[in-house]
């Protein structure tokens, strides 16, 4: 049985990245591979590791900020020290900063290192650094794999995130979680799910939802996730500023993503910027109808007017008018949540990540 480590350095974040990475831990062939963990601090995702008998060390990995010599070599010897006496046969890094602290491990110890790369957008200084370190470099989407065009030597993979389709499916609503959101029966819910970020421009779904409702007074939209505090001030400002109160509910960090779901008629996801966004494959697995900015990867996942609605970033009118479409025509909604469903199935399952990353893992292994 052959022994990855993983290595993610966030420090108490736990994102869409961290999630994907929990979710392959899950269900890996545990027969084939023993996983072992590092991650850079105390916090949720050492819990949902250690919860699955998963060996999971902390070990500090200071960002580059606030990187020197001496803090950088103690992380380095650490993770040495670590998978030389574990005898790890591959290693494969969540995050960039992983990658800095455990590349030259690898080149030491004659092991291969994937880096999973999540974001579009890079430093490239950086990337020139970390790329030499890699064995394999796995892309979420195609617009992120075209982050590495410029390095010819780079041999990188394009693996979507995958959903557990058994998990995320189309579901009743259970009473109690409108009530706890204060939803009634008549209401019409927009939702969106995701780290309060700049980036993901939850403020155009706000500017939206004002015109949607001169149409439909119904409407309730729920914005589910925590994050940046002073991102969710100006978001909390916004709905007070656009007179929304009794309209936006923000939900905060939400433990039972399917529930709260299935409490939503339309998934919107109006982002500035995307990698490829897990919450926008969950939505399209419980049979929602989604709206997505044709940003990053959201392209290779929303066909526009097949499986969703397609609209341009920072455009609230635009957005206004998809989510109008839809609450019109119920029929047309429903086939694309349908359609959605269908296609998670089909490209994006679970399964079918793991046995991508996998076989990658294989030919990894059998080099050295």
């Amino acid at each position: 049985m052959a022994k990855v480590l993983f290595i993610d350095s966030t420090a108490g974040m736990f994102g869409g990245g961290q999630i994907s990475l929990l979710e392959f831990l899950i269900h890996m062939d545990r027969a084939k591979y023993e996983p072992l963990v590092i991650v850079g601090e105390k916090g949720r995702l050492k819990h949902e590791i250690e919860k699955l008998g998963i060996e999971c060390q902390v070990i500090p990995m200071p960002s580059f900020r606030k990187l020197n010599p001496f803090l950088f070599l103690a992380g380095f010897c650490r993770i040495f020290n670590y998978a030389r006496k574990r005898k790890v046969r591959l290693i494969h890094c969540n995050t960039s900063r992983a990658v800095l602290y455990a590349g030259p491990v690898a080149k030491i110890l004659g092991i291969s290192l994937i880096w999973h790369v999540r974001i579009p957008y890079s430093d490239n200084l950086l990337d020139r650094f970390l790329v030499p370190f890699c064995s394999r470099i796995i892309a979420v989407s195609q617009v992120v794999k075209s982050r590495f065009d410029r390095f010819k030597k780079a041999k990188v993979e394009v693996v979507y995130n995958g959903v557990d389709t058994k998990t995320f499916l189309p579901g009743s609503v259970k009473e109690e979680v409108r009530n706890k959101l204060h939803i009634r029966g008549e209401d019409i819910v927009i939702g969106t799910i995701g780290r309060l970020s700049p980036e993901k421009g939850f403020e155009y779904l706000l500017l939206a939802i004002r015109d949607v409702l001169n149409v439909y007074p119904s409407v309730k939209v729920l914005i589910a996730g925590n994050g940046n505090e002073k991102y969710r001030l100006y978001l909390q400002e916004k709905i007070n500023e656009l007179k929304l109160s009794s309209n936006i509910i923000l939900t905060g960090f939400y433990e039972d993503v399917p529930q709260i779901l299935n409490c939503m008629n339309i998934y919107s996801l109006p982002s500035l910027s995307e990698g490829f966004n897990r919450s926008l494959l969950e939505a399209m697995a419980c049979g929602l109808p989604v709206i997505a900015t044709s940003v990053g990867g959201n392209k290779e996942v929303v066909q526009d007017g097949a499986n969703g609605l397609l609209v341009p970033s920072g455009n609230p009118m635009r957005l206004a008018s998809a989510i109008t479409e839809l609450l019109k025509d119920r029929e047309k909604a429903r086939r694309m949540g349908l359609a959605g469903r269908e296609l998670v199935e089909e490209k994006f399952s679970i399964e079918k990540n793991v046995i991508r990353t996998q076989t990658i893992y294989e030919e990894m292994i059998l080099k050295k």
